[in-house]
Protein backbone atom coordinates (compact mmCIF):
# COMPACT_ATOMS: atom_id res chain seq x y z
CA UNK A 1 0.00 0.00 0.00
CA UNK A 2 2.83 2.42 0.87
CA UNK A 3 4.57 1.66 -2.44
CA UNK A 4 1.39 2.59 -4.34
CA UNK A 5 1.13 5.92 -2.56
CA UNK A 6 4.84 6.67 -3.22
CA UNK A 7 4.36 5.86 -6.90
CA UNK A 8 1.35 8.16 -6.99
CA UNK A 9 3.37 11.00 -5.41
CA UNK A 10 5.96 10.55 -8.17
CA UNK A 11 3.35 10.63 -10.95
CA UNK A 12 1.24 13.53 -9.69
CA UNK A 13 3.53 16.25 -11.16
CA UNK A 14 2.98 14.72 -14.62
CA UNK A 15 -0.81 15.18 -14.47
CA UNK A 16 -2.91 18.35 -14.81
CA UNK A 17 -3.48 20.63 -11.82
CA UNK A 18 -7.20 19.77 -11.59
CA UNK A 19 -6.37 16.09 -11.87
CA UNK A 20 -3.87 16.39 -9.04
CA UNK A 21 -6.37 18.10 -6.74
CA UNK A 22 -9.18 15.60 -7.46
CA UNK A 23 -6.92 12.59 -7.10
CA UNK A 24 -5.27 13.84 -3.92
CA UNK A 25 -8.69 14.55 -2.37
CA UNK A 26 -10.00 11.08 -3.17
CA UNK A 27 -6.84 9.37 -1.89
CA UNK A 28 -7.11 11.33 1.34
CA UNK A 29 -10.76 10.27 1.73
CA UNK A 30 -9.92 6.59 1.16
CA UNK A 31 -6.98 6.73 3.59
CA UNK A 32 -9.26 8.28 6.23
CA UNK A 33 -11.83 5.50 5.68
CA UNK A 34 -9.11 2.85 6.17
CA UNK A 35 -8.06 4.53 9.41
CA UNK A 36 -11.66 4.72 10.64
CA UNK A 37 -12.24 1.02 9.91
CA UNK A 38 -9.24 0.06 12.01
CA UNK A 39 -10.24 2.36 14.90
CA UNK A 40 -13.86 1.11 14.93
CA UNK A 41 -12.83 -2.55 14.87
CA UNK A 42 -10.27 -1.94 17.60
CA UNK A 43 -12.91 -0.35 19.85
CA UNK A 44 -15.40 -3.16 19.09
CA UNK A 45 -12.80 -5.80 19.94
CA UNK A 46 -11.93 -3.99 23.16
CA UNK A 47 -15.62 -3.97 24.20
CA UNK A 48 -16.02 -7.66 23.37
CA UNK A 49 -12.91 -8.54 25.42
CA UNK A 50 -14.26 -6.57 28.38
CA UNK A 51 -17.53 -8.53 28.13
CA UNK A 52 -15.63 -11.84 28.18
CA UNK A 53 -13.61 -10.67 31.23
CA UNK A 54 -16.85 -9.77 33.02
CA UNK A 55 -18.25 -13.25 32.40
CA UNK A 56 -14.97 -14.73 33.71
CA UNK A 57 -15.08 -12.66 36.91
CA UNK A 58 -18.67 -13.74 37.58
CA UNK A 59 -17.59 -17.42 37.18
CA UNK A 60 -19.95 -17.79 34.26
CA UNK A 61 -17.11 -19.26 32.15
CA UNK A 62 -13.71 -20.84 32.91
CA UNK A 63 -10.30 -19.24 32.24
CA UNK A 64 -9.68 -21.66 29.39
CA UNK A 65 -13.05 -20.82 27.81
CA UNK A 66 -12.36 -17.09 28.21
CA UNK A 67 -9.02 -17.41 26.41
CA UNK A 68 -10.67 -19.34 23.57
CA UNK A 69 -13.37 -16.67 23.20
CA UNK A 70 -10.77 -13.87 23.19
CA UNK A 71 -8.73 -15.63 20.50
CA UNK A 72 -11.87 -16.20 18.40
CA UNK A 73 -12.90 -12.55 18.79
CA UNK A 74 -9.46 -11.33 17.71
CA UNK A 75 -9.47 -13.55 14.61
CA UNK A 76 -12.96 -12.43 13.59
CA UNK A 77 -12.01 -8.76 14.07
CA UNK A 78 -8.87 -9.18 11.93
CA UNK A 79 -10.93 -10.85 9.20
CA UNK A 80 -13.46 -7.97 9.16
CA UNK A 81 -10.64 -5.39 8.95
CA UNK A 82 -9.02 -7.26 6.08
CA UNK A 83 -12.31 -7.53 4.17
CA UNK A 84 -13.20 -3.84 4.53
CA UNK A 85 -9.68 -2.47 3.94
CA UNK A 86 -9.12 -4.71 0.91
CA UNK A 87 -12.00 -3.05 -0.95
CA UNK A 88 -10.68 0.43 -0.20
CA UNK A 89 -7.12 -0.49 -1.25
CA UNK A 90 -8.45 -1.93 -4.49
CA UNK A 91 -10.02 1.41 -5.30
CA UNK A 92 -6.69 3.18 -4.64
CA UNK A 93 -4.92 0.70 -6.94
CA UNK A 94 -7.40 1.49 -9.70
CA UNK A 95 -6.77 5.20 -9.24
CA UNK A 96 -3.01 4.63 -9.46
CA UNK A 97 -3.41 2.56 -12.64
CA UNK A 98 -5.47 5.30 -14.29
CA UNK A 99 -2.94 7.92 -13.18
CA UNK A 100 -0.07 5.96 -14.76
CA UNK A 101 -1.93 5.65 -18.08
CA UNK A 102 -2.86 9.33 -18.09
CA UNK A 103 0.70 10.44 -17.21
CA UNK A 104 2.20 8.47 -20.10
CA UNK A 105 -0.34 9.96 -22.55
CA UNK A 106 0.44 13.52 -21.42
CA UNK A 107 4.20 13.53 -22.03
CA UNK A 108 5.10 16.87 -23.54
CA UNK A 109 5.70 16.84 -27.28
CA UNK A 110 9.14 18.44 -27.01
CA UNK A 111 10.23 15.57 -24.82
CA UNK A 112 9.36 12.93 -27.42
CA UNK A 113 12.02 11.35 -29.59
CA UNK A 114 11.20 9.03 -32.53
CA UNK A 115 13.49 6.39 -33.97
CA UNK A 116 14.31 7.46 -37.54
CA UNK A 117 14.12 3.91 -38.95
CA UNK A 118 11.26 2.28 -37.03
CA UNK A 119 9.29 5.42 -36.15
CA UNK A 120 8.84 4.12 -32.58
CA UNK A 121 8.51 6.60 -29.75
CA UNK A 122 11.46 6.88 -27.36
CA UNK A 123 11.69 8.82 -24.12
CA UNK A 124 14.26 11.61 -24.12
CA UNK A 125 16.49 10.94 -21.12
CA UNK A 126 18.59 13.60 -19.48
CA UNK A 127 22.33 12.88 -19.63
CA UNK A 128 23.77 11.49 -16.41
CA UNK A 129 25.54 14.14 -14.40
CA UNK A 130 29.25 13.65 -13.90
CA UNK A 131 30.07 12.83 -10.30
CA UNK A 132 31.76 15.71 -8.55
CA UNK A 133 35.23 14.81 -7.31
CA UNK A 134 36.04 16.29 -3.91
CA UNK A 135 39.67 17.01 -3.18
CA UNK A 136 41.51 17.64 0.07
CA UNK A 137 43.17 20.81 1.27
CA UNK A 138 46.93 21.06 1.00
CA UNK A 139 47.17 20.61 4.78
CA UNK A 140 45.08 17.95 6.51
CA UNK A 141 44.87 16.71 10.10
CA UNK A 142 44.94 13.20 11.59
CA UNK A 143 44.32 11.48 14.91
CA UNK A 144 47.09 8.96 15.68
CA UNK A 145 46.90 5.82 17.82
CA UNK A 146 49.75 3.32 18.13
CA UNK A 147 50.25 0.11 20.10
CA UNK A 148 52.85 -2.65 20.14
CA UNK A 149 55.82 -4.29 21.86
CA UNK A 150 58.41 -2.40 23.86
CA UNK A 151 61.84 -3.32 25.24
CA UNK A 152 65.31 -1.97 26.03
CA UNK A 153 68.55 -2.57 24.12
CA UNK A 154 72.12 -1.90 25.21
CA UNK A 155 73.87 1.16 23.81
CA UNK A 156 71.90 1.24 20.48
CA UNK A 157 73.03 -2.33 19.71
CA UNK A 158 70.08 -4.10 18.04
CA UNK A 159 71.73 -7.51 18.59
CA UNK A 160 71.00 -7.17 22.33
CA UNK A 161 67.25 -7.25 21.77
CA UNK A 162 67.19 -10.94 22.82
CA UNK A 163 69.52 -10.65 25.82
CA UNK A 164 66.89 -12.25 28.12
CA UNK A 165 66.99 -9.28 30.52
CA UNK A 166 63.67 -7.86 29.36
CA UNK A 167 60.42 -9.33 28.13
CA UNK A 168 59.11 -8.40 24.71
CA UNK A 169 55.75 -10.10 24.24
CA UNK A 170 54.39 -8.91 27.59
CA UNK A 171 55.62 -5.31 27.46
CA UNK A 172 53.63 -2.67 25.60
CA UNK A 173 53.91 0.84 24.26
CA UNK A 174 50.99 3.17 23.52
CA UNK A 175 50.85 6.38 21.55
CA UNK A 176 48.07 8.97 21.31
CA UNK A 177 48.47 12.07 19.24
CA UNK A 178 47.36 14.56 16.65
CA UNK A 179 49.24 15.52 13.51
CA UNK A 180 49.07 17.84 10.53
CA UNK A 181 50.25 16.81 7.09
CA UNK A 182 51.19 19.33 4.39
CA UNK A 183 51.73 18.51 0.71
CA UNK A 184 55.17 19.82 -0.30
CA UNK A 185 54.70 20.27 -4.05
CA UNK A 186 51.79 21.99 -5.79
CA UNK A 187 51.32 19.47 -8.61
CA UNK A 188 52.28 16.13 -7.09
CA UNK A 189 50.94 14.17 -4.15
CA UNK A 190 54.13 12.22 -3.54
CA UNK A 191 55.78 14.02 -0.62
CA UNK A 192 54.28 15.44 2.56
CA UNK A 193 55.69 16.82 5.81
CA UNK A 194 53.90 15.36 8.84
CA UNK A 195 54.20 17.03 12.24
CA UNK A 196 52.28 17.18 15.52
CA UNK A 197 52.23 16.26 19.20
CA UNK A 198 52.05 12.80 20.82
CA UNK A 199 51.81 11.26 24.27
CA UNK A 200 53.83 8.03 24.44
CA UNK A 201 53.71 5.49 27.24
CA UNK A 202 56.56 2.95 27.25
CA UNK A 203 56.46 -0.11 29.53
CA UNK A 204 59.49 -2.29 30.28
CA UNK A 205 59.28 -5.65 32.08
CA UNK A 206 62.54 -7.08 33.44
CA UNK A 207 62.87 -10.87 33.72
CA UNK A 208 63.92 -13.07 36.67
CA UNK A 209 62.62 -11.00 39.62
CA UNK A 210 64.73 -8.02 38.56
CA UNK A 211 63.85 -4.37 39.08
CA UNK A 212 65.50 -0.96 38.76
CA UNK A 213 67.26 0.42 41.84
CA UNK A 214 68.43 4.01 42.19
CA UNK A 215 71.60 4.60 44.18
CA UNK A 216 72.55 8.28 44.08
CA UNK A 217 73.24 9.24 40.47
CA UNK A 218 73.29 5.64 39.27
CA UNK A 219 70.33 3.44 38.36
CA UNK A 220 70.99 -0.28 37.92
CA UNK A 221 69.06 -3.47 37.33
CA UNK A 222 69.14 -5.78 40.37
CA UNK A 223 67.58 -9.07 41.37
CA UNK A 224 64.97 -8.95 44.14
CA UNK A 225 65.09 -11.81 46.71
CA UNK A 226 61.38 -11.44 47.30
CA UNK A 227 58.95 -13.70 45.42
CA UNK A 228 57.17 -11.71 42.73
CA UNK A 229 53.52 -12.58 42.06
CA UNK A 230 53.74 -10.55 38.83
CA UNK A 231 56.70 -9.36 36.81
CA UNK A 232 57.75 -5.84 37.71
CA UNK A 233 57.17 -3.13 35.15
CA UNK A 234 58.90 0.20 34.63
CA UNK A 235 56.89 2.92 32.87
CA UNK A 236 57.84 6.24 31.33
CA UNK A 237 55.45 8.81 29.84
CA UNK A 238 56.74 11.18 27.18
CA UNK A 239 55.45 14.22 25.32
CA UNK A 240 57.15 14.39 21.94
CA UNK A 241 56.93 16.40 18.72
CA UNK A 242 57.31 14.05 15.72
CA UNK A 243 58.33 15.25 12.25
CA UNK A 244 58.12 12.80 9.34
CA UNK A 245 58.60 12.87 5.59
CA UNK A 246 55.62 10.89 4.28
CA UNK A 247 55.51 9.44 0.77
CA UNK A 248 51.95 8.82 -0.43
CA UNK A 249 51.25 6.86 -3.63
CA UNK A 250 47.63 8.00 -4.00
CA UNK A 251 47.24 9.35 -7.53
CA UNK A 252 45.47 12.70 -8.01
CA UNK A 253 42.44 12.99 -10.29
CA UNK A 254 41.68 15.67 -12.85
CA UNK A 255 38.24 17.20 -13.46
CA UNK A 256 37.40 20.33 -15.45
CA UNK A 257 41.13 20.98 -15.89
CA UNK A 258 41.51 21.08 -12.09
CA UNK A 259 43.70 18.55 -10.24
CA UNK A 260 42.02 17.08 -7.15
CA UNK A 261 44.31 15.64 -4.45
CA UNK A 262 43.47 12.99 -1.88
CA UNK A 263 45.70 11.15 0.59
CA UNK A 264 45.82 7.78 2.35
CA UNK A 265 43.88 5.91 -0.33
CA UNK A 266 46.68 3.44 -1.13
CA UNK A 267 50.24 2.58 0.00
CA UNK A 268 52.36 5.08 1.90
CA UNK A 269 55.43 5.19 4.14
CA UNK A 270 57.07 7.73 6.39
CA UNK A 271 60.47 8.28 7.99
CA UNK A 272 61.61 10.96 10.39
CA UNK A 273 62.43 11.83 13.95
CA UNK A 274 61.04 13.22 17.17
CA UNK A 275 62.08 15.16 20.24
CA UNK A 276 60.42 15.87 23.54
CA UNK A 277 60.38 15.46 27.31
CA UNK A 278 59.91 12.64 29.80
CA UNK A 279 57.04 13.73 32.04
CA UNK A 280 56.45 10.85 34.48
CA UNK A 281 58.22 7.70 35.64
CA UNK A 282 57.06 4.92 37.90
CA UNK A 283 57.85 1.33 38.82
CA UNK A 284 55.32 -1.21 40.10
CA UNK A 285 56.33 -4.30 42.10
CA UNK A 286 54.01 -7.12 43.17
CA UNK A 287 55.41 -9.61 45.70
CA UNK A 288 54.41 -11.82 48.59
CA UNK A 289 55.87 -12.08 52.11
CA UNK A 290 54.52 -14.24 54.93
CA UNK A 291 51.48 -15.05 52.79
CA UNK A 292 50.69 -11.35 52.44
CA UNK A 293 50.53 -9.80 48.97
CA UNK A 294 52.05 -6.36 48.46
CA UNK A 295 51.97 -3.87 45.61
CA UNK A 296 54.60 -1.14 45.65
CA UNK A 297 53.95 1.78 43.32
CA UNK A 298 57.07 3.95 43.25
CA UNK A 299 57.13 7.32 41.48
CA UNK A 300 60.16 9.51 40.91
CA UNK A 301 62.82 10.42 38.40
CA UNK A 302 64.92 7.22 38.79
CA UNK A 303 67.68 9.29 37.08
CA UNK A 304 65.67 9.11 33.85
CA UNK A 305 66.87 11.55 31.19
CA UNK A 306 64.61 14.57 30.84
CA UNK A 307 65.09 14.96 27.10
CA UNK A 308 63.94 12.39 24.53
CA UNK A 309 64.89 12.16 20.86
CA UNK A 310 65.07 9.44 18.25
CA UNK A 311 64.03 8.08 14.87
CA UNK A 312 60.79 6.51 13.70
CA UNK A 313 59.37 4.96 10.54
CA UNK A 314 56.14 3.38 9.31
CA UNK A 315 54.84 1.68 6.18
CA UNK A 316 51.27 0.78 5.44
CA UNK A 317 48.08 0.94 3.44
CA UNK A 318 45.42 3.62 3.82
CA UNK A 319 45.01 4.50 7.55
CA UNK A 320 46.84 1.41 8.89
CA UNK A 321 50.63 0.93 9.04
CA UNK A 322 53.42 -1.05 10.71
CA UNK A 323 55.40 1.24 12.97
CA UNK A 324 58.76 1.33 14.74
CA UNK A 325 60.67 3.87 16.84
CA UNK A 326 64.04 3.97 18.62
CA UNK A 327 65.11 6.46 21.29
CA UNK A 328 68.65 7.65 20.61
CA UNK A 329 68.96 9.13 24.08
CA UNK A 330 69.99 6.87 26.96
CA UNK A 331 67.06 6.05 29.21
CA UNK A 332 69.10 6.93 32.34
CA UNK A 333 71.63 9.67 33.05
CA UNK A 334 75.34 9.20 32.49
CA UNK A 335 76.87 6.73 34.94
CA UNK A 336 74.02 4.22 34.64
CA UNK A 337 73.84 1.44 32.07
CA UNK A 338 73.25 2.75 28.54
CA UNK A 339 69.75 1.48 27.76
CA UNK A 340 67.73 2.70 24.77
CA UNK A 341 64.00 2.26 24.33
CA UNK A 342 62.88 0.28 21.24
CA UNK A 343 59.26 -0.12 20.09
CA UNK A 344 57.66 -2.07 17.25
CA UNK A 345 53.94 -2.28 16.55
CA UNK A 346 51.10 -0.84 14.50
CA UNK A 347 49.46 2.55 14.20
CA UNK A 348 46.39 4.17 12.73
CA UNK A 349 46.37 7.68 11.24
CA UNK A 350 42.71 8.62 10.83
CA UNK A 351 42.58 11.39 8.24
Amino acid sequence: MQKLILLLAFLLPLTSTNGQENLATRIKELAEQIRSVKIEEKEALKAEIEGINARLESNEISTQKANELKEQAAEESAARIEEKVEALEEEIENLVEKTVEGALENIEEDKKVYDEESGELKLKLKPKKEKKIKGEARTTSQFVFGIGFNTLINDLDLSTIDNDKFQISNARFYEFGGTYKTRVFAKTNFLHIKYGLSLRINNVRPNDNQYFVKSGDVTALMEDPREYSKDAYFRTAQWVVPVYFEFDFTKPKKQDDVIKFKTQKTFRFGVGGYAGLNSKTRQVLNFQEDKIKYEVNARGNFNVNTFVYGLGAYVGYKDFSIYGKLDFNDLFDEGSLAYNNLSLGVRWDWN
